[in-house]
Order: C-alpha cells, then structure tokens, then sequence
C-alpha cells in the first residue's frame, strides 16, 4: 500500500460519507462554542452526519480560526470536516487529523517555496 493511500481515511469513514451525498455539512463556526457540546448534540439530534470545522487564517478570507484542540475537543458522533483555508496548510494538516479530523478539506493556491 503506498504511503499516501495509507495516510488517506479509512475506507469506513468513506462509507459513512457516500450514502448521505449529497449532504448538508454544518459550520461549527455558526455554533455558540460557550456551550459547545449542547450545540454539537442539537445537530446530532437533527440527522446532520457532518460537521464542518472552519479554520482561516486571513488570507483567503476575514480571519476566524478554529484550532486543532476545538476539533479534539468535540466528543460526537459526527463525522469531523476540518476545513483548511489557510497558508501552509501542508504543515498543519497532520494537527488536524491528530486532533481527530475524519476528512480534512483544502483550499490552496500555489506558493512559491
């Protein structure tokens, strides 16, 4: 198996996503995050599967970030989207899916190195 196929989701994880396409994947963003866990089980209560973790650096859009230790503090069901739309992204994906992301969404433009 190569490496990037092992470093991919588990096949469960796109099992869970492929029958609820097309979906609704809910901003975490939108949430009050003071009683955040209320807040993630209104969604798990309403039938949503994903929950969608926005995290902006400023560069493509206003700055509004939520940090690995929110993902990994949300205990759900859910399946965790962190969305990367930030600078650098190649060196804070690993973060993400250590803290618990199940997909991890990018948007990137090419920089120069």
């Amino acid at each position: 198996m190569s490496e990037r196929r092992a470093n991919m989701a588990t096949p469960s994880v796109f099992e869970a996503i492929r029958p609820t396409t097309p979906t609704v994947s809910v901003g975490v963003l939108t949430a009050d995050l003071g009683p955040l866990a209320s807040q993630v089980e209104i969604l798990e209560c309403s039938g949503v599967k994903l929950a969608h973790f926005e995290v902006m650096d400023g560069c493509f859009c206003p700055m509004t970030t939520i940090s690995p230790s929110i993902v990994g503090a949300v205990c759900t069901s859910l399946i965790k989207d962190g969305h990367l739309m930030i600078t650098d992204l190649i060196d804070k994906i690993a973060d993400y899916v250590k803290a618990g992301a199940d997909v991890i969404t990018v948007y990137s433009v090419v920089e120069a190195r």
